[in-house]
């Protein structure tokens, strides 16, 4: 068994059609395009030295890192060359830390299976995930000359080796060594303290001036990729490419190590430079170059401990948490919250974190609320389907409808599927085998999602009756002013919902009685919300009502700048909801004072629902969000493929 804390009803699909169209009709998104990278794929990637990077900061989905068609590395095998001569080109002394080599070898042999590299198993090929499997090949010490300079890097005059010099090491290294090529291998070229390097003879990108370090790749004698870095000594320059604490001592080694991470990370995800990047072109790395988040281990030097050991690395990009991280996705999820998208796709996201655990593709956009029950989750579609979905991988268990069909939020009770349709009839259906139980015939749109009671259904039709249904038998309609698509809320044996006139009706639920009626002169499409002898309802004209409950007198109202379709979720005395103004609020639900607003970057369509102390939502600007209840910071938010008016529903862990 488990725990909900959900929405209780969706938007209809008609509601929105009949009343949004035309502002629908604007949010629509074009499938993101390829994205040039902004070197040429033939030139290397850089990471840009700590006084020439510039913070990039994500505010759009487009910033996300998207996929461009191109492979990533499922596992990662490294190899470290490290080319240290006795002395450089213009016949200076250099050198290497004492503990230089052993260090970096050992971030090889810690890195995989820690947290930092389980960031990227969220990214992906045509094939395959990212797999936290990242080992050390091997390590070679090459003594040979560096070849005379053929570039000026101002950091280190006369003492320059271009990108072909590189390239070159690494083939003489793989024949020393036996080493072969392969997508999925990387090889790094550390060179010594004093040496620099540029792209190309014409100095047109320098070390320690412009960049760190850089990845790149090249075609072998069989055409296979050889994916390599270029790794100049940091502590050459560490004002440019050092870090500000040293947790073993070696302020060379941690810095080249940090520099080693940023490389290591974007060559996995995006190895031949057509893979992982974001609409500017940045990479995994670029997007958070230079920020180590919480530098709180080993007494204030390190951030991360990978196999008991300590280390200083920058944060990567993860697009689960919108945001730079030291640890991935989570695995151990407090929840699983399930929304839908006007992108076509059922999602499963993690209350923790907000990474997807799986999605589901239907055939049109999901405007519904999802259900679930027997480890299933249905949702309705406007391709005419309702689906069932197994909650643990997104796999389709069963469909039923046909096109043009349109069918309200579904409703499971007791094995049984409830829902509404466009052809006016309302159906039940077998909760596991997606078989059709019945159907009871009221001729006029159901849109409304239905509200089940102890078997008996209540429901609003778009011809101004509202119903009381038992299985085939009508228990009675009363004629409402305008057409029913708020779903009904009943407590109390009173049934409360709006219509298209702007009223909101209490009737009793077992005689279907007018109890009272209270106007807002504005479409009602919001469920009512019940709690303490208060009814909380948003209208059209943009406020939030509160009215006692009983005789249906105003106690206050709330006043937003746009419509109000989100239904209210009440939560420690506070209620939370959306408008069409573009903000989530926290209003007091005994004095209507407003507690915080929370601005996304459009209309709020779908209902909140509360867990965990926190309030989950969607947005048009295509966001799933997760927001503390107490003051609105934002713990995480999920980019999908458009406008999410699905509510979304939450299944904690019993």
């Amino acid at each position: 068994m488990h725990r909900f804390a959900r929405v209780t009803r969706a938007i209809t699909i008609l509601t929105l059609a009949l009343i949004l169209v035309g502002f629908f009709q604007t949010q629509q998104t074009q499938a993101a395009s390829h994205v040039p990278h902004p070197l040429n794929h033939t030139r290397p990637h850089i990471m840009r030295t700590y006084n020439s990077s510039t913070t990039h900061t994500h505010t759009t989905p487009s910033d996300l890192l998207t996929y461009n068609g191109g492979p990533i590395m499922q596992t990662n095998v490294n190899y470290a060359i490290f080319w240290e001569p006795a002395t450089l080109q213009d016949g200076s002394a250099t050198h290497v830390s004492p503990t230089y080599n052993s260090l970096t070898s050992r971030y090889f042999n810690d890195i995989g299976g820690s947290g930092l590299y389980g960031n990227n198993t969220q990214y992906h090929d045509t094939s395959n995930h990212i797999l936290n499997n990242s080992t050390l090949g091997g390590t070679w010490i090459d003594t040979s000359t560096y070849p005379a300079s053929t570039c000026s890097d101002s950091a280190t005059p006369s003492n320059c080796l271009v990108d072909t010099d590189i390239q070159t090491e690494v083939q003489r290294a793989m024949t020393a060594k036996g080493w072969t090529s392969g997508l999925n291998h990387i090889f790094y070229v550390f060179t010594s303290f004093g040496e620099g390097s540029c792209f190309d003879s014409g100095s047109s990108s320098c070390a320690f001036t412009e960049y760190c370090g850089y990845h790149s790749f090249f075609s072998d004698s069989n055409n296979n990729p050889v994916i390599y870095a270029n790794m100049p000594y940091t502590g050459t320059s560490l004002n440019g490419c050092g870090t500000s604490t040293s947790p073993n001592s070696d302020f060379d080694a941690d810095s080249t190590i940090s520099v080693t991470s940023h490389e290591q990370m974007e060559a996995v995800t995006d190895p031949e430079l057509n893979a992982w990047y974001d609409n500017q072109g940045y990479e995994i790395g670029d997007k958070c170059a230079w920020n180590f988040g919480n530098v709180n281990q080993d007494n204030h030097t390190a951030n991360v401990q990978f196999n008991h050991n300590f280390y200083i690395v920058q944060q990567e990009w993860s697009n689960a948490i919108d945001g730079c991280t030291l640890t991935g996705p989570s695995t151990q999820s407090n929840g699983t919250l399930y929304t839908g998208s006007n992108d076509g796709y059922l999602y499963a996201l993690s209350v923790t974190d907000g990474s997807r655990l799986w999605r589901a593709k239907t055939g049109g956009a999901i405007l519904s609320t999802p259900a679930v029950a027997n480890n299933l989750v249905y949702i309705s579609s406007n391709d005419g389907y309702l689906y069932a979905f197994n909650t643990t991988n997104g796999s389709q268990v069963w469909r039923y409808g046909n096109k043009g069909l349109m069918f309200s939020s579904p409703v499971i009770v007791n094995g049984t599927v409830y829902l509404g349709a466009s052809d006016g009839n309302l159906y039940t259906l077998n909760a596991t085998k997606g078989t059709v139980l019945g159907r009871f015939a009221v001729k006029s749109p159901l849109t409304a999602t239905p509200a089940v009671v102890k078997g008996t259904v209540y429901i609003g039709a778009a011809n101004g009756y509202f119903y009381s249904i038992n299985g085939q038998h009508q228990n009675w309609r009363y004629q409402v002013s305008g057409a029913t698509f708020s779903t009904a809320t009943v407590t109390n044996n009173i049934v409360y919902f709006g219509t298209s006139n702007g009223y909101l009706y209490a009737l009793n639920a077992t005689k279907g009685t007018l109890l009272w009626r209270y106007t807002t002169s504005r479409p009602i499409l919001a469920t009512p919300t019940v709690a303490n002898n208060t009814v909380y309802i948003g209208s059209g004209n943009g406020y939030l009502y509160a009215l006692n409950a009983t005789k249906g007198t105003l106690i206050w109202k709330f006043q937003t700048k746009a419509q109000i379709v989100s239904q209210a979720s009440i939560a420690n005395g506070t209620v939370f909801f959306g408008s069409f103004d573009h903000n989530l609020y926290a209003v007091d639900a005994t004095t209507g004072l407003q507690s915080w607003k929370f601005s996304t970057g459009n209309s709020i369509a779908s209902s909140p629902s509360v867990a965990n102390g926190a309030v989950f939502f969607g947005s048009f600007d295509h966001y799933v969000y997760s927001l503390a209840t107490a003051d609105s910071s934002q713990n995480w938010r999920y980019a999908t493929g458009n406008a999410v008016q699905s509510s979304p529903t939450v299944v904690l862990p019993s």
